[in-house]
């Protein structure tokens, strides 16, 4: 049971890899929001609050990944 225990250890952690990896590609998508927003069709308001909300989620996923590619 111990052995299997630290084998699934390892498959949880690559699928929470996976996951922030994932995050980071979604935040990649935050580059078309700024397209969307230089060609008028996003408001000020809307652009900054989706901005300061991806930039906290980059911040945190790029650091877990970097925990975690560490280990």
């Amino acid at each position: 049971m111990a052995e299997d225990h630290v084998l699934a250890k390892g498959s949880h952690e690559e699928r929470r890899l996976q996951h922030y990896r994932a995050i980071l590609i979604a935040v990649e998508a935050g580059n078309r929001l700024l397209e969307l927003f230089n060609s008028g069709r996003i408001h000020d308001t809307v652009m900054h609050r989706l901005e300061s909300e991806l930039d906290q989620e980059d911040l945190f996923a790029a650091r877990v990944v970097e925990v975690m590619d560490v280990d």
